[in-house]
């Protein structure tokens, strides 16, 4: 009888819960609403002392559940920054709570598909969902061309949202979405001031890509910190010299041994891939233990490696094999990104 009503006991409050929450249901549909509007979409204060890094693509062009295409945003006290753009960037970035609304300008390391095919969207579908400004562009020579493919893509699409979003006929909605262009090209071993605004000083520099005539990594400074982006490169003496001292260099890499498993699996499934172009994509890359002797040689405080080369698992096994070696020739810091990591410095 003691458990009858002890059942009995529990459906009753089982019921008057469920009753309350229905007759609650309008707040709580509002408080989910908001919750996941903020999560995405609100930027956080600006703080005018901050200097964060959130890591929203380490992986490669190859889809992997578990890593975005290159994505890499920075925040610099009232300024907010993306080095490259790859496929589902916007998305990543609302994933990780990154503050995209806030975005003013986008950094293009070089023209591969993974690293801007994502652009267009940052741009039009940041607009769509929000967006403050008009983003500003810095890239490469062929960067404009890229820009005008967008914007002939969404043209049709930005024409049918205008009257929705409150545009007059016949106003133009490009202060809100297509900012300026600038292409950057650079023929020396210089690094070049290309962005200085609000104590942000951003310079770039060429680096070996092999096939690309431009390829760059990136300088960033804040309040006497500065943070070095690689983009993609093969091993180079440009970085040892312009992330000499550094506090942070972010470099891709790739590990010879993995990839050489990877070519050995090409060939015994028979896949329409021939498995020498596994070895050439390589080439045109950084080893892990080529990248540890250049944050060695260049003093750098820490070390953070994106777009792994085969990109591996986001777990401690996989990581520990990816890196092994490395430690004995760089005797910094040093992390493997994950997508959703946040650094601040």
């Amino acid at each position: 009888m003691n458990r009858l009503k002890v059942v009995i006991g529990g459906v009753t409050v089982a019921v008057l819960v469920l009753f309350a929450a229905y007759l609650a249901r309008d707040e709580l549909q509002y408080r989910f609403v908001k919750a996941s509007i903020s999560a995405g979409m609100i930027a956080p204060d600006e703080n005018p002392e901050r200097f964060a890094l959130y890591f929203c693509g380490t992986g490669t062009p190859r889809f992997h559940a578990d890593r975005n295409q290159p994505c890499l945003l920075i925040v610099a006290g009232e300024t907010t920054v993306l080095f490259d753009a790859g496929q589902g960037a916007l998305w990543a970035m609302e994933a990780i709570q990154a503050p995209w609304i806030n975005l003013d300008a986008v950094f293009l390391s070089h023209l591969h598909s993974d690293h801007m095919s994502g652009l267009g969207e940052v741009i039009q579908n940041g607009w769509v969902a929000g967006r403050r400004q008009a983003l500003d562009i810095y890239g490469p020579p062929g960067t404009a061309a890229v820009i005008d493919g967008f914007r002939q893509l969404y043209a049709a699409d930005v024409t049918e949202r205008k009257p929705a979003f409150g545009y007059e006929p016949g106003q133009d909605a490009s202060a809100h979405l297509w900012g300026a262009v600038d292409e950057v090209q650079i023929d020396d071993d210089d690094a070049h001031v290309v962005y200085a605004k609000k104590g942000l000083r951003i310079s770039a520099f060429r680096v070996e890509h092999p096939r690309w005539t431009y390829a760059y990594g990136y300088s960033i400074e804040y309040k006497g910190k500065r943070v070095v982006f690689s983009g993609d490169t093969r091993a180079t003496e440009a970085i040892v010299r312009h992330a000499k001292d550094a506090d942070l260099l972010v470099h891709e890499a790739y590990n010879r041994n993995m990839m050489s498993t990877v070519a050995r699996a090409v060939e015994d499934l028979d896949l329409n891939i021939d498995a020498s172009v596994v070895e050439k994509i390589a080439s045109v890359h950084t080893d892990t233990l080529a990248l540890a002797d250049i944050a060695e040689r260049a003093s750098v405080q820490r070390l953070v490696i994106t777009h792994m080369i085969p990109p591996i698992p986001p777990n401690g096994l996989a990581e520990t094999l990816f890196a092994a070696g490395m430690d004995e020739v760089y005797k910094g810091p040093l992390t493997l990104a994950r997508d959703g990591l946040v650094i601040e410095l």
